[in-house]
Parts: C-alpha cells; structure tokens; sequence
C-alpha cells in the first residue's frame, strides 16, 4: 500500500503544483489489470492497485484541464518478479498460458500514448493481451466452478 498508493499520492503532491505553475502537465500512473478482476492473488496488491485506478479518476477530475491524469494497467509481464515472488507451479501456468505474457515494448507503447495524446484524461488503459476478456486459463486451486460456485 506504501509504494503503490502513498507514492504515487505523494508524486502528485511533490510535482502537481509545479505543473500548475506552468500551465500544463501529465501525470501516468501504474495500475494492474488485477485491480479489475481481483483474481486469486495477494489481497493487499489487488487493492492498492484498485486504488491507483480511483486515484487516478479523481485526481484527473481535480487537476484537468490544466493536468492529465492517465494509468496503464499492465497483465502478466516478462519480469524478474515472476521468477522471485510467484510460485513455481503458478509461474508454470502463467508463463506456459497459450495467451502468453504482455511484451515489456508494448506496455511502453500504451504509456507513451496516454503521455502523448492531448485527448486523454482520467482513463486506465489495460494492456494484457486479453487477459482480462477471460483469455487467460484460470489459475489451479479452489474458485467458481461452471456453475458459478466455489468447490
């Protein structure tokens, strides 16, 4: 919650009125596209990045027109954070899923798009090769079976 809220908060309060200042500005922040299907994962992550996406929506509510607010919510990505922090049998089924991992180069495309275009303010762009549509194969444990239920 520190690094993926309170910083992203407190970037905003270091640079936000210099931004004023001058007239103009960007801010993009980083979601997940977790914070959007809550998938099995870690509790805290899941809402501080569901957090990042109301920050975002408010602060560009507050901020335009003089600044844009913006954040890209990666999927699954090629990091060294998939080979330390996720289980092996976890990272087997993500890296091994025929949706595949999101390409590093596209999620800077997609950032470099929200800085760039003077039309876009307050939304979340999700860059997960379709992740998030239910592309990807649900992870193994307990969860809603076809019926809808857990078990």
């Amino acid at each position: 919650m520190r690094v993926n809220v309170a910083g992203a908060f407190g970037a905003v309060q270091a640079v936000g009125g210099g931004m004023v200042s001058m007239g103009s500005g960007v801010i993009l922040n980083v979601a997940s596209n977790s914070a959007f299907n809550a998938e099995r994962s870690s509790i805290p992550y899941v809402s501080s990045k569901a957090a990042v996406v109301s920050l975002t929506h408010v602060l560009a509510r507050t901020l335009g027109p003089v600044i844009r607010v913006t954040a890209v919510a990666p999927g699954w990505m090629d990091t060294p954070w998939l080979e330390r922090y996720l289980p092996p049998g976890r990272r087997a089924a993500v890296v091994n899923d025929p949706v595949g991992l999101v390409d590093v180069a596209r999620v800077t495309e997609a950032a470099l798009l929200l800085i760039t275009s003077d039309a876009i303010t307050g939304q979340v762009l999700v860059v997960d090769k379709c992740e998030l549509a239910g592309g990807r194969v649900p992870p193994p444990g307990p969860g809603p079976g076809p019926s809808g239920q857990v078990g």
